[in-house]
């Protein structure tokens, strides 16, 4: 751009600003100057633009804040290594993450304590060569995973379950179905129910539950917490009172009678001669 000065018939001054000709076609200098300048911020767009869309691609198809609450959690507990895993992978079929992301992201967000610490520490060229639900199961289960006997000996044990005394019903409920989860048990089943009915503590409550037949752990927690209210009233009525209260009450009713109702009737015909 160029500048003349000239002045005026008055005597004052006069800038004017000229801008430079194209000759023949050709660029002036400054715009040829400028011109590398712009194509390189071309290419830079251009290249930002390719990386933003790749780093979109290798993003997970679900954000974390999006699956966190749904996101089952394990800290090492081999007992919950199975419920932990199969929620797991319900959620990453459901969700239809990528193997990558399931490896990569949501199962070592999914697990806390010891068993981070153990997945932070195998080596990362081992663990991007596992491609497959199966390979990365295999891996998980090669650590915390119970083998054919340890769960038998758990489906014995769940079997054998009994109400501690120090325990409410609710923590006895509690127990049961982790032990449940850990032998890979319904609740539902029926030995497992039959198991839960005799090991509890309060024999009257006992004595009721194993009049009906259960087919759900839901439906028998329902006529369990019925009858624990109806226990802790103080005083009950003779159709509330459990079959076992009821007998003791006969008892007691025959001890209370006066003596000689309770004699034998031969014994009282003697007295009778004699009198």
């Amino acid at each position: 751009m160029g500048v003349k000065v000239h002045v005026n018939e008055d005597g004052t001054a006069a800038v004017e600003f000229q801008q430079p000709e194209k000759r023949n076609g050709t660029q002036t200098a400054a715009e040829e100057k400028s011109e590398p300048t712009q194509k390189k911020k071309l290419e830079t767009h251009q290249t930002n633009k390719t990386s933003n869309l790749d780093n979109s691609a290798n993003k997970p198809s679900i954000g974390l804040p999006r699956v966190r609450m749904e996101l089952p959690t394990f800290d090492g507990n081999r007992l919950m290594s199975h419920p932990f895993w199969n929620s797991l992978l319900c959620l990453h079929r459901r969700l239809e993450w990528t193997i990558e992301d399931l490896r990569d992201i949501y199962l070592p967000t999914a697990l806390t304590g010891p068993a981070r610490t153990w997945y932070e520490r195998q080596s990362p060229s081992w663990l991007s060569a596992i491609l497959t639900e199966d390979a990365l199961q295999k891996l998980f289960m090669k650590k915390y995973g119970i083998d054919a006997r340890e769960k038998d000996c758990r489906r014995r044990s769940l079997l054998h379950i009994t109400q501690k005394t120090d325990k409410t019903l609710s923590e006895y409920g509690s127990r049961f179905e982790e032990l449940c989860k850990s032998a890979n048990q319904p609740t539902n089943d029926a030995d497992a129910l039959a198991a839960f009915t005799d090991g509890l503590k309060d024999g009257r409550i006992r004595i009721q539950m194993e009049r009906d037949m259960y087919t759900s752990f839901e439906e028998l927690q329902a006529d369990l917490r019925k009858w624990e209210g109806i226990l802790r009233r103080p005083h009950l009525g003779e159709e509330d009172r459990p079959a076992k209260c009821r007998r003791i009450n006969a008892l007691e009713q025959r001890q209370a009678e006066p003596e000689e109702k309770r004699i034998p009737e031969k014994l009282q015909n003697i007295i009778n001669q004699f009198a």
